[in-house]
């Protein structure tokens, strides 16, 4: 037996058109389709264009939920019909017009609302969930998001089974609120189901992250009622550890099942897949920042699978020596409380202009820091700092003065603050964070407050407060795509006998983390000379859209700008330096850290900043 098949062409649409609607234009209505669409650039990037008669269906649904939300609630989309406009000459491939007959109906506005089923949660409260406003539009959307906001309250109380839907019925209501247009009544009709407990709670895949380690993060106890929306934060709290491969929540790494030891209770599994967050790199390197330069380091947010984070890094350059030795422990007492201390000695020379004067810091010293958490997503620091910092005129400096025979009259006011200084601060810190990944986010807010102090009561040479802000927040627009922002600011202020902030706590902007296409150090108040003054006072802005190719390498593109400002000066946006440009951004395998290829371009720039710039850089902009 022999099968002759032909295939017939490959039918793409050229043009979509709605046969019966009135009220609303076949543009809006094609939008509202996904699987068959009319040929266009976007389409065929997106692999589209082409009839598939298996999405009909689904799209058929979307142009009656499109008309719906809007009130018309007897709306119907009827079988479409294909119109030949013509062939390649190779016969593979026809054009078609794609002709969709839809019933509109009448446009209904909303009668009464009531519930029915409803015995835990009373009608006033489901009246505030539902947007559902007695002489408004009938919107099936809104029946859709109140459904949801009431699932969540039934969830939260181990309702799972909750069900609900609406049902829809000519209304009687008098013709002085009709205003001419129909009527239709709304009756949510509710089911409740069985409060469920947790029976047990299982974990898989963790290799190496001890299982006390996940369960501190998850809010289900054994035994207890079986609440979703805990769950839910639970997997958020987990992936923000960055300790495993994300959870989605979905059948593949999250298993609810009824349990057969006790009735109206479940078992939950969480299946995890470790990420390698240790992290040993030793080798060399060239940066704007350190120059040429060697390093080794072992860094990792999960030492021994406990939780901890240990740095143990020394690197050696031309224009940079660190050194720092670093532990971190979030749950004291397997309790919420942090605790960790830092060890460090930093030697860093700085180029303050284009004639490479440059100017040397030395710093030394420890920070002791507790926390606790406030409330969900939320903890409080306190850190205790003493630092000794070494401040020193680059040998070219001494130079360009002698030459000009302005020894013992320095042209360069910021350098009379040469020579050793001691700090000794205090810096409560609040952080919120939703953030769902701290590598590669895609969804959640960040809100970051500091409010250093330094001398007074404390001792140390330097007396100011330095209060800083930073708010991020990542908005995600598809599947693979999102929206990065972030908002930051601080301010310096002297008091008690310092008059004048050393040049070492004065604000600088530039550089790969803060505005990307601009030399590090370059951006805020310079002399006459162009030599780098620095600011009291800053505004930074960062903007990326995210498009993930696989799941550890990103396409961005961004925009930056920000400014520092002197004492005198008061903070003018219009003055802010900025750069746009695209970067890949990567996860190595080997390293366990984000590398990024940036090339930026600089609109707004100075004459001494490329228009065109290409950078490495590890790690990300925030």
């Amino acid at each position: 037996m022999t099968f002759t098949i032909n295939e017939g062409p490959n039918l793409v649409i050229r043009d979509v058109e709605f046969v019966g609607n009135r009220q609303i234009d076949d543009r809006s209505l094609s939008r509202a389709m996904k699987g068959n669409r009319e040929q266009s650039l976007w389409t065929v990037f997106k692999g589209g264009g082409s009839y598939k008669e298996d999405a009909f269906a689904e799209d058929a649904q979307s142009v009656e939920d499109y008309y719906r939300d809007r009130g018309y609630v007897n709306a119907r989309v009827g079988a479409p019909e294909l119109r030949p406009l013509d062939t390649s000459a190779d016969g593979r491939t026809q054009w078609v017009q794609l002709r969709i007959p839809v019933t509109e109906g009448e446009r209904y506005r909303i009668g009464s609302v009531t519930f029915e089923g409803n015995q835990l949660v009373p009608t006033s409260t489901l009246e505030r969930l539902f947007s559902l406003e007695e002489g408004d539009w009938y919107s099936q959307a809104a029946v859709r998001k109140g459904l949801e906001k009431a699932r969540e309250v039934y969830g939260a109380a181990g309702y799972m089974e909750f069900t609900g839907f609406p049902e829809l019925t000519t209304s009687s209501v008098p013709q002085a609120l009709r205003a001419g247009d129909p009527v239709v009544d709304v009756r949510m009709k509710l089911t409740e189901g069985p409060q469920y407990t947790v029976n047990r709670i299982t974990f898989t895949g963790n290799t190496t992250t001890r299982d006390e380690v996940i369960r501190r993060e998850v809010q289900l106890v054994e035994g207890g009622v079986f609440n979703t929306e805990a769950l839910k934060y639970s997997i958020r709290r987990l992936n923000q550890l960055g300790y495993f491969k994300p959870l989605e929540g979905n059948d593949k790494d999250l298993k609810i099942e009824k349990s057969t030891a006790r009735e109206h209770a479940v078992d939950v599994t969480l299946a995890f897949e470790e990420q390698n967050r240790n992290q040993l790199t030793f080798g060399a390197g060239v940066s704007q920042f350190d120059g040429v330069f060697g390093n080794l380091a072992y860094t990792t947010t999960n030492f021994s699978g406990r939780g901890e984070s240990v740095t143990v890094s020394a690197q050696r350059g031309d224009r940079s020596s660190i050194y720092q030795l670093a532990f971190s422990e979030p749950y004291v007492f397997s309790r919420p409380m942090t605790a960790g201390f830092d060890l460090y000695s930093r030697k860093i020379d700085f180029l303050t202009g284009v004639d490479s004067v440059g100017y040397s810091e030395v710093r030394s010293g420890f920070n002791l820091t507790g926390g606790h958490a406030l409330f969900r997503f939320s903890r409080v620091f306190l850190t205790y700092g003493y630092e000794v910092i070494d401040t020193a005129i680059a040998e070219d400096l001494i130079e360009e003065l002698d030459s000009r025979g302005n020894i013992g009259v320095p042209v360069f006011d910021p350098f009379l603050d040469e020579g050793r200084h001691v700090e000794s601060r205090l810096t409560p810190t609040f952080v919120h964070s939703t953030v769902d990944n701290p590598v590669f986010p895609r969804s959640g807010k960040k809100l970051q407050l500091t409010v250093p102090f330094a001398g007074g009561i404390l001792g140390g040479t330097s007396s100011y407060v330095r209060p800083e802000i930073e708010s991020i927040v990542y908005i995600p627009h598809t599947s693979r795509t999102a929206l990065g922002l972030r908002l930051n600011g601080g301010w310096i202020r002297p008091y008690g006998n310092t008059t004048a902030l050393p040049y070492y706590l004065r604000y600088f902007l530039g550089g790969e983390y803060q505005i990307r296409g601009v030399d590090i150090r370059t951006v805020g108040p310079t002399d006459e000379d162009n030599r780098a003054l620095g600011g009291n006072k800053f505004v930074l802005f960062n903007a990326e859209y995210y498009f993930d190719v696989f799941r550890m390498m990103r396409l961005l593109v961004f925009h930056d700008a920000g400014q520092a400002f002197s004492d005198d000066e008061r903070v003018d946006l219009r003055r802010l330096r900025t750069s746009s440009g695209v970067e890949a951004r990567f996860m190595m395998p080997v390293l366990n850290v984000p590398f990024r290829l940036i090339y930026a371009w600089n609109v707004y720039r100075d004459a001494f900043q490329p228009a065109r710039a290409f950078k490495f850089a590890v790690g990300t902009t925030f």
